[in-house]
């Protein structure tokens, strides 16, 4: 969020400037935070920047107006101040401690052999004889 909100901060600055109105992604910095599909680029285009392989450029349909960069910038500042309470908010996990364990798997295959040998008495092994010393 810091990285799109220094972006759009610069294109606010000096919206003339195609330094500041172009962000190259093929870049080690950017490649990776501003994918096409991720979040990142969402709010770049939400700014007003179109994807023009590899850079997204600001305002390059005609575009001057700077108000769809100020808005973003505004909400990206609104998430930043707010992120502890929206944290504090969120649906707690449920602790691993408070899941039910799942039965041991000798027990499971102990249980499945007693079933069987009651569906089948005539099947029961007898049990070997003791060996005399």
């Amino acid at each position: 969020m810091n990285t799109v909100a220094m972006v759009l901060g610069n294109v606010l600055k000096d919206p003339t400037s195609d330094r500041n109105r172009k962000v190259n992604t093929s870049s080690a910095r950017f490649s990776e935070l501003f994918r096409n599909n991720g979040a990142a680029a969402e709010l770049l285009k939400l700014a007003g920047f179109q994807y023009q392989q590899p850079n997204f450029v600001f305002g390059d349909n005609g575009q001057t107006s700077t108000e769809g960069a100020q808005r973003t910038l505004e909400l990206l500042q609104d998430a930043q101040r707010n992120i502890d309470q929206a944290w504090a908010a969120r649906v707690p996990a449920v602790p691993a401690s408070d899941i039910p364990a799942a039965p041991a798997a000798a027990a499971v295959v102990d249980e499945a052999s007693r079933a069987a040998a009651a569906a089948r008495p005539w099947a029961r092994a007898a049990a070997p004889a003791p060996t005399p010393w």
